[in-house]
């Protein structure tokens, strides 16, 4: 449980832990892999500019990059007042989207000592509107133009 962020439910952190999952075996796969993350992180930026252009002017509120970085776009998360009819749509067409972290971390057991009675409404906003769209190197213009599609139609 410590060890996977002192979860053993995903999302729901009875403890403060750590991300420490990764083996030797993965380390080794990583280790190779490493050489190629400049291209992947290129790939993803690309990605991420081509859901720019398609959801330019849809009804949500898109990533920004304020020049201060390099935005290596792990996710690619979107924010919607219709994110539950945006994502109910993506599933319809076999499209998985993932919401991560839908309790803030001050609503989170690990810190109801420390953080009881704490009502912070940007946090609890967003979570209740966020929602990541698939994002990886290899996913292709055509993809990305489909996922756009259907989160245009359903925003």
């Amino acid at each position: 449980m410590l060890r996977h962020h002192g979860s053993r439910q995903t999302y729901l952190h009875e403890r403060v832990g750590w991300n420490s999952r990764l083996d030797e075996l993965q380390a080794a796969v990583l280790r190779v892999k490493l050489k190629h993350l400049a291209g992947f992180n290129e790939a993803r930026r690309a990605v991420a500019r081509r859901y720019r252009e398609k959801l330019a002017g849809a009804n949500v509120v898109l990533p920004v990059e304020h020049g201060r970085g390099t935005h290596v776009y792990h996710q690619f998360t979107i924010r919607s007042e219709r994110r539950d009819a945006i994502r109910d749509a993506l599933s319809k067409e076999g499209i998985a989207s993932s919401v991560f972290y839908p309790m803030p971390l001050h609503k989170q057991p690990a810190y109801e000592g420390i953080a009881k009675g704490v009502s912070l409404p940007v946090s609890e906003k967003i979570s209740r509107t966020v929602l990541s769209l698939p994002i990886h190197p290899l996913l292709e213009e055509a993809s990305v133009d489909r996922i756009a599609a259907c989160v245009r139609k359903a925003a």
